[in-house]
């Protein structure tokens, strides 16, 4: 093309390997030698993409792990990452870009969070970039400590190692 850059395109009807070759040759004879590339064709999302820990309705504080399992389709370009995901707004606790044993696992602090009823979900990436969300996994985050107003003794004393009532909140329930 004249010394100068020359593009094409070529289209793929289906997902699966293909093999180019293609070399070019200018109006002086000059020829490349052939270039062969291998590409994958995927087009489908992620079949699987699953919280397995915590579990759904469990309490959490602190430091907290979250597991997924996120598979790709059969042939396809295999999972490049999953990201973890707290709240619908999209509030990103982490990504892991490594599989150890078919599980993706980050660890979020909880305390920057507010205590209460809290949504968790993944989303799958594979390799050629679709993607597959999870189900939501509802959790509920508590880190404050209970506290004790008031309280009442009643009944023995330890000592005769008789019974003993002690109610926390002086509410004689015991």
């Amino acid at each position: 093309a004249n010394g100068t850059d020359y593009e094409d395109s070529i289209s793929f009807i289906n997902d699966g390997i293909y093999y180019l070759r293609y070399a070019s040759a200018d109006k002086s004879g000059n020829v490349q030698d052939t270039v062969s590339k291998t590409v994958k064709i995927d087009t489908q999302n992620p079949v699987t993409a699953q919280i397995t820990i915590p579990n759904d309705g469990d309490y959490v504080k602190g430091d907290v792990v979250i597991q997924a399992t996120a598979t790709d389709n059969e042939g396809g370009s295999g999972i490049a990452k999953v990201e973890f995901y707290h709240d619908s707004n999209n509030n990103l606790i982490g990504t892991d870009f490594q599989v150890d044993a078919g599980i993706y696992e980050v660890t979020w602090s909880t305390t920057a969070a507010d205590d209460g009823e809290h949504s968790l979900y993944i989303i799958a990436y594979d390799q050629a970039g679709n993607i597959l969300p999870s189900n939501y996994r509802m959790i509920t985050v508590d880190n404050t400590p209970p506290t004790l107003e008031s309280y009442s003794v009643t009944g023995g004393t330890p000592e005769a190692n008789n019974n003993v009532y002690f109610s926390p909140n002086g509410d004689n329930v015991m």
